[in-house]
């Protein structure tokens, strides 16, 4: 995935800590509304009882990830 420098000075995309991204080559994110700062928030905790230091976020690609609005995959979670 490769982002236009028109796009792409906005950050539209936040990625956290212990995210592993495993595969996205294959794969696209399409965004399908007005770019904006964090638009797709990638491993945000917000939940007091997760245990951060050992939870892990895993994203992996292969289709096409469709942004409709504002997004947050949160920690501990898995997008295979």
């Amino acid at each position: 995935m490769i982002l236009s420098f028109s796009i792409a000075y906005k950050f539209p995309i936040i990625i956290y800590k212990n995210v592993n991204i495993c595969e996205i080559r294959r794969g696209r994110i399409v965004f399908c509304s007005p770019i904006k700062v964090g638009l797709l928030q990638i491993g945000r905790h917000g939940v007091g009882t997760i245990d951060l230091k050992k939870t892990r976020t895993m994203l992996e690609i292969s289709g096409t990830l469709m942004v409709l609005g504002k997004a947050s995959i949160g920690s501990g979670s898995k997008i295979i």
